[in-house]
């Protein structure tokens, strides 16, 4: 409030004076913004060897499918530990647990054992619990009808070795 009152004061009640159009410019210099000449773009410098770029590129470009690279995880209820699912011999028991170690967006794979599996069975979730799902990732597939320790997509056979995701919940307790 002080502010308008000094305000209407300065401008209305105090005596006109007459200033020149150099003393105007003058003082609209001191009080205003001048930016700076803009600057030129910074560049990186060229490389100092066409070679060395070129196998940089190639090393960059070798190791990338190696740091992307999809994985595939086994699924077997029928184990007696559960492992860490890198083979058949050290099989997830749990779907979930297999679940909980795919990358969205990588690839990865699951392949899973003949045998009912169930959404609330696994190291992270809540027996018995009526909101347990399998939540799936994307790029991630899940391929049943595998008998333990198949080596290819081509050992399925999902008529004899069936693979269910049941959500049964209370059926298994």
């Amino acid at each position: 409030m002080r502010t308008l009152a000094l305000i209407f004061f300065v401008i209305f009640l105090t005596p006109s004076v007459h200033v020149s159009a150099a003393d105007q410019e003058q003082a609209y210099r001191t009080w205003t913004f001048q930016p700076s000449p803009p600057m030129p773009p910074r560049r990186l410098p060229p490389p100092k060897s066409k070679f060395l770029s070129a196998i940089l590129l190639r090393l960059l470009l070798f190791s990338l499918p190696f740091v992307c690279q999809a994985e595939r995880f086994y699924v077997d209820h029928s184990v007696e530990e559960s492992g860490d699912g890198s083979t058949w011999a050290n099989a997830f028991q749990q779907l979930q647990d297999a679940l909980d170690q795919t990358v969205s967006g990588r690839g990865d794979e699951v392949w899973i054992a003949a045998g009912t599996y169930y959404p609330d069975e696994g190291a992270n979730v809540t027996d018995a619990d009526r909101d347990a799902t399998f939540l799936l990732k994307d790029e991630v597939s899940l391929l049943g009808g595998f008998e333990a320790g198949a080596t290819s997509l081509d050992d399925r056979d999902f008529e004899v070795n069936r693979t269910i995701l049941s959500g049964e919940i209370y059926s298994h307790i």
